[in-house]
């Protein structure tokens, strides 16, 4: 199925639910279908554009005594979930790269009354709280973080809007948004059950691109017996120091 926008989304759901007159069903309400159906898929499979990555600095603490430093940095107004945060180094250490631990904040409460626990240093655990991250120990310097994270979707809204799913999938879209009207507009149970059988039947087979691409690359890698001694240096899949991109 080619790329879809709204409107075309709209003329598909109106056309299998009867064709109802825009007085009795208007476009809002279809377009609420639609959105709620766009929104469910991008955060329960796994999409590429649905991920972002950005990266930011950490600040060092002030030389004041005792010295100040800042724990928590904010995350942007778009995340759902953050996937992982590594530590890119820094311009004294470029080399020291890893990838945070993700913690509770009971984890953190118990650091903060431990102490033994040092207060700063390389950063090596988060934990997310409301609209920021709280790194610990608090970082004693100036080091690059690189946050990837599933991002919410912004809602089609004008005729011409398109998802930022790849278009094999705007089929599915269209079978979720049927159920939804049959579900929670017309509250007709059966049609609703009948529409849900043919979005399950559709759903079952349909690969997602991130996991297919894991699944490649798992049954891909095969490690030939006469490389397999050339050691941990030679490999490839390491994070470079100057892969500090950002996402859109």
């Amino acid at each position: 199925m080619a790329n879809m926008t709204l409107a075309q989304f709209e003329t598909w759901l109106r056309g299998v639910v009867g064709n109802p007159s825009t007085a009795d069903v208007p476009n809002t309400t279809l377009d609420q279908c639609i959105n709620e159906a766009y929104d469910e898929i991008a955060n329960r499979f796994q999409f590429h554009l649905v991920r972002k990555i950005v990266t930011f600095l950490t600040g060092a603490p002030t030389v004041a005594v005792p010295p100040v430093g800042t724990p928590r940095y904010p995350i942007p107004c778009d995340l759902l979930e953050a996937r992982s945060l590594w530590n890119m180094g820094s311009a004294i250490n470029i080399d020291a790269q890893y990838k945070l631990e993700k913690r509770d904040e009971a984890w953190l409460a118990g650091q903060q009354s431990d102490l033994n626990n040092p207060i700063f240093g390389q950063p090596t655990s988060y934990v997310r709280q409301r609209d920021w991250i709280e790194l610990s120990p608090v970082p004693d310097g100036i080091y690059n973080m690189r946050l990837e994270y599933k991002a919410s979707i912004a809602p089609l809204s004008i005729s011409t809007d398109s998802p930022i799913l790849p278009d094999v999938w705007h089929k599915g879209i269209c079978y979720l948004a049927r159920v939804k009207y049959w579900d929670e507009v017309q509250l007709d149970n059966p049609k609703a059950a009948a529409a849900m059988a043919i979005w399950n039947a559709w759903i079952e087979t349909k690969p997602v691109e991130v996991q297919e691409e894991d699944f490649a690359d798992n049954t891909e890698g095969v490690v030939v017996p006469t490389l397999s001694n050339r050691g941990r240096n030679s490999s490839s899949r390491f994070w470079s120091s100057n892969y500090f991109d950002v996402a859109d």
